[in-house]
């Protein structure tokens, strides 16, 4: 998925908008979905699309590892997913040098319970 915002620590970030992508592997038994054919039976990712973008448009953040997590979080609490990774790239972040983007990944997993480790 790819955003626009003003996420980020210094001033120039919170007033021009940079460009974000956020990728969200979502893992789940899809046995049933298989079999009925139905929607009801796995995730909606339509739904998982809207939840993300109200995330990065409806708040600001100063770190990407808060708003991967809030994403994280988020979806992981309101489904029967089993496992979510997110990861939230920054392209071309205001750094003295030159950079194509940094990252920042955070997992959640029902076996180990529902914390996770930003790294980047």
């Amino acid at each position: 998925m790819v955003f626009y915002g003003r996420h980020g620590v210094s001033e120039a970030e919170k007033q021009i908008s940079r460009r974000f992508e956020i990728d969200c592997e979502l893992s789940l038994d899809i046995a049933a979905a298989v079999v009925t054919d139905s929607l009801a039976n796995t995730i909606d990712y339509a739904r998982v699309f809207q939840v993300i973008e109200n995330i990065f448009q409806n708040d600001t953040y100063n770190l990407v590892e808060t708003l991967a997590a809030r994403i994280a979080d988020t979806l992981f609490e309101s489904s029967q997913l089993e496992k979510i990774t997110v990861r939230v790239r920054k392209i071309n972040p205001p750094v003295a040098g030159i950079i194509d983007y940094m990252e920042v990944e955070t997992e959640r997993n029902r076996q180990n319970g529902q914390s996770g480790n930003p790294t980047s």
